[in-house]
């Protein structure tokens, strides 16, 4: 299978990890996996490496993004029937989840416009930038959904109400959740950690050590990255970046205090923690790549 790697990777490091490699084709959906392959094999190239020593024509840059621009209106076809049933267990759970929903949607949508904003500033190939944020949003929007769906389970003609009961096919979402999930790779032994718990604050407990690991690490590249770009005529680009890593809190936070406004409890409460783990996880990702670009500015 073809394989696209959109890290931004010095050519002295560009063997990436799998833990930090965007994953195959169908993990973006298969519209973008046909539209991609099928365009790819005439150009006679398999692989992408977006921001490799130039391994990524323009011209197949602008391919990835043709082809995320089409899955990602799909997507958001798709995300509006789970927004207006995400509504209407808003309302059904109170006021506090009506606003926490608003917030949730301003702070994804801040966000996304910071990210794109800095890899327009960030990468000087513009097709490569463009690339690099579409395959960005088109992954972000697939996991929102996947988040959306997860919370409310409404017909169309139903009055929503927050997911609940037994899963009728656990099989299915088991893998589904797989493509959206990061949480196996949080740190060695992490799985284990979870099915060894027999309480909840078990579960916490290995929530909290993976956490502080994927912390310690953003801190660590974020001041990487701030170190490369020390030079005065950089400014705006240390700007850029500080203002895409505070929207990205905004959003952190903003997700978690929606899910318990939903529903209290200790197994939502788990879930909210567990986004968090797993977004600072994506973020790392995200600031591992801006740190390669910016160490070559």
């Amino acid at each position: 299978m073809k394989i696209i790697s959109i890290l931004a990777l010095a050519a002295a490091t560009a063997a990436a990890s799998p833990a930090m490699a965007w994953a195959n084709l169908a993990d973006l959906g298969k519209n973008f996996e046909s539209c991609y392959n099928a365009q790819a094999a005439e150009l006679g190239v398999d692989v992408c490496n977006l921001g490799v020593g130039g391994s990524c024509s323009d011209r197949l840059a602008s391919l990835v993004s043709q082809c995320a621009g089409a899955s990602r209106e799909f997507e958001l076809i798709n995300q509006q029937d789970l927004l207006a049933q995400a509504e209407k267990g808003a309302r059904k759970a109170g006021q506090k989840a009506q606003d926490g929903l608003s917030k949730v949607l301003k702070a994804r949508k801040e966000y996304l416009a910071a990210v794109k904003k800095l890899y327009g500033m960030l990468v000087e190939d513009k097709d490569i930038a463009q690339a690099e944020y579409d395959i960005f949003e088109l992954t972000q929007t697939i996991r929102f959904n996947y988040f959306l769906g997860s919370y409310f389970n409404c017909a169309r003609d139903q009055e929503c109400e927050p997911a609940t009961g037994e899963n009728p096919n656990p099989e299915a979402e088991a893998a589904n959740w797989e493509k959206v999930s990061y949480h196996q790779d949080a740190y060695p032994g992490y799985e284990k950690c979870r099915n060894k718990a027999t309480a909840m604050t078990d579960m916490y407990d290995c929530q909290d050590k993976g956490l502080k690991l994927q912390d310690g690490n953003l801190n660590k590249i974020y001041k990487k990255i701030m170190g490369s770009l020390g030079d005065k005529k950089k400014k705006d680009l240390k700007d850029a970046v500080r203002d895409m890593e505070r929207k990205w809190i905004k959003y952190k936070e903003a997700v978690p205090a929606f899910m318990l406004a939903l529903e209290e409890g200790s197994v939502m409460n788990l879930d909210a923690r567990e986004f968090t783990l797993e977004d600072t996880m994506i973020q790392n990702q995200l600031l591992e790549k801006v740190a390669s670009y910016a160490s070559r500015r």
